[in-house]
């Protein structure tokens, strides 16, 4: 009785089990891919600001200072005692407000009248066919003013308004952007050569030799190797960018189709590999 009394009062040792000698691998870290937010790039702000007159920082990184109405044009018409001061401001406001550099252009393609000459000085005339007139709307109503007087309380430039002119003489019925919508782009890839490399990436990947074309990052994990890939392309397709002594692409060469075998094999890469 009394022994197992005092078992119960001293603390009995427990047993523990010797650590086992146990390494564990580290997982190797996902890299966080960033999101794509548009609305927070340079090229997209740099587009509001100039849509909505405020100041902006071009490419060259020069400051360009915010859109006003500009001086009075002290023509015979007195546009700027027609137009007061309130209303100047009520229409500068309103065309910067608008959404679009389309509908600012629409605006301003409807307040703008083309017209005959009506006297010419010698009947053949190469230099002028047509004149115009250009109204401000107020409340509805459309007053007529000068051309300057028109550039002033938009804000806008000379050539803006010789741009929608000429649209007039074409009988654009809307004036749409077309800035970047040529076709003059001597470096553009055709479909029948992007077709061509996507057949070689297939080819070159899902090979006996596909594992020549792959690298191993230590942080971002594989990847295709594009320089080892480009070079295989112009060994089968054109031989001639390749150096016979070093055996190195020419430096000269004008590898316009680089950039889209990356494209095309990163986003490839998964579905052969």
């Amino acid at each position: 009785m009394a022994s197992s009394f005092y078992h119960s009062m001293v603390p009995q040792p427990t047993f523990v089990p010797p650590a086992q000698n146990t390494v564990q691998q580290e997982s190797p870290k996902e890299k966080k891919k960033r999101t794509r937010n548009p609305e927070n790039w340079k090229k997209e702000k740099r587009k509001r600001a100039i849509l909505s007159g405020q100041a902006y920082v071009n490419t060259k990184g020069e400051l360009v200072g915010p859109r006003a109405i500009g001086p009075d044009c002290n023509c015979k018409n007195k546009c700027f005692t027609v137009v007061s001061d309130d209303n100047r401001n009520a229409i500068f406001n309103g065309y910067y407000s608008l959404n679009s550099y389309d509908e600012q252009n629409a605006y301003l393609y409807g307040l703008i009248r083309r017209h005959d000459i009506q006297r010419k000085r010698k009947p053949v005339s190469e230099r002028r066919t047509c004149s115009y007139k250009y109204y401000v709307r107020i409340k509805g109503k459309e007053l007529q003013v000068c051309k300057k007087a028109f550039a002033n309380i938009h804000g806008i430039s000379d050539k803006k308004i010789r741009t929608l002119c000429i649209k007039h003489e074409q009988n654009i019925l809307f004036p749409r952007d077309n800035r970047g919508r040529h076709k003059n782009r001597p470096k553009k890839v055709t479909p029948e050569l992007v077709t061509l490399i996507k057949h070689h990436i297939l080819k070159m990947l899902s090979g006996p030799n596909g594992s020549d074309f792959i690298k191993t990052d230590k942080n971002q994990g594989p990847d295709v190797n594009i320089s080892k890939l480009h070079k295989n392309f112009l060994q089968q397709y054109e031989p001639e960018a390749i150096d016979p002594e070093s055996d190195k692409v020419i430096k000269d060469y004008d590898a316009k189709h680089r950039q889209h075998l990356g494209l095309l094999a990163n986003h490839m890469f998964s579905r052969v590999v």
